[in-house]
């Protein structure tokens, strides 16, 4: 009688317990790893910027977040930061904010404007991330193109 009851304990445990469905992991997207290349910029001159991205694919959408850097032969001017974006089929957008915010001098009242970040909408080809840019600095805009290829 105690086997039975051990049994049939065991089959309602197992029978009776809640199903589980499968959940959606994001999965790392084809645009991961470090993009290295080259930067002309009108202001800063050519450089060299190197990019480590990582894309999460979530429900058909790719985001991307990462660091970024940006080396001149004026070390004055090399720069660092986060990167964060997303993608839209062979269309790579990617805002690249400095670490340490370039703080313009204040246009007006109760107002500060950081020159700290570069918004980006670049063209991805196979291994090759590559377009030109604006940046509108605090007094200047700057401008460019770069190219970065997968290493």
């Amino acid at each position: 009688m105690r086997r039975i009851v051990l049994c049939l304990s065991v089959a309602l445990a197992v029978g009776c317990s809640a199903p589980t469905s499968p959940t959606a992991t994001p999965s790392m997207g084809p645009r991961s790893g470090t993009w290295v290349g080259t930067l002309d910029d009108t202001s800063n001159g050519q450089g060299t910027l190197r990019v480590s991205l990582q894309e999460t694919l979530a429900g058909g959408t790719g985001l991307l977040s990462g660091s970024w850097s940006a080396t001149f032969a004026d070390a004055s001017r090399n720069a660092s930061g986060e990167v964060s974006g997303g993608v839209a089929g062979a269309l790579v957008q990617l805002t690249l904010r400095r670490t340490v915010p370039v703080v313009c001098p204040n246009p007006g009242p109760n107002t500060t404007i950081y020159g700290s970040f570069l918004a980006l909408d670049l063209t991805v080809v196979s291994t090759t991330i590559s377009g030109p840019y604006l940046y509108q600095g605090c007094t200047t805009t700057a401008g460019g193109t770069l190219q970065l290829t997968r290493q």
